[in-house]
């Protein structure tokens, strides 16, 4: 039974370790998510602030309004090129943590599967050991019964 003890302490520091790869994987999806999703506000401002100097500029502007239009729109570009890395990175660390989930999930189901082996092994040998003991109870009762046969 200490090779069902051990059996059972690997699969549960298996299971342990797939379930804080499945923590892993969550917290990278909701920081590739709130990355995407500050990525697309930047667009969404760009957007906006651009069809607000198409706007303004067919209403006339100074020069020095267009230049400063432009400049922050530089800054919006830079923006959204910087987060555009970082959603990328976020992106990849999603990639790496479920491949890290999935190896970890791997391991896990085989040691369910060695658990389920040794069970069924043990079952065969249970079953076994009781056939040989059924079969010799049943022998000794035969010979009983032909020894009280021929003392008659």
């Amino acid at each position: 039974m200490s090779h069902r003890t051990a059996l059972d302490t690997l699969q549960l520091l298996a299971k342990r370790e797939s379930d804080s790869a499945a923590r892993q994987l969550s917290s990278a999806i909701a920081q590739h998510g709130s990355a995407r999703q500050r990525l697309d506000m930047l667009i969404d401002l760009r957007t906006e602030y651009a069809q607000r100097l198409q706007r303004q500029s067919g209403e006339g502007m100074s020069i020095a309004s267009i230049r400063n239009f432009q400049a922050f729109m530089e800054k919006i570009d830079d923006a959204i090129a910087g987060q555009a890395r970082l959603e990328a990175s976020a992106s990849a660390r999603v990639e790496q943590a479920n491949a890290g989930w999935h190896t970890k999930k791997r391991a896990e189901k085989i040691w369910e599967a060695l658990i389920r082996r040794s069970d069924r092994s043990a079952a065969l040998k249970a079953q076994k050991q009781d056939r040989k003991l059924m079969d010799e109870f049943a022998s000794r009762a035969a010979r009983h019964d032909m020894d009280s046969s021929a003392a008659d």
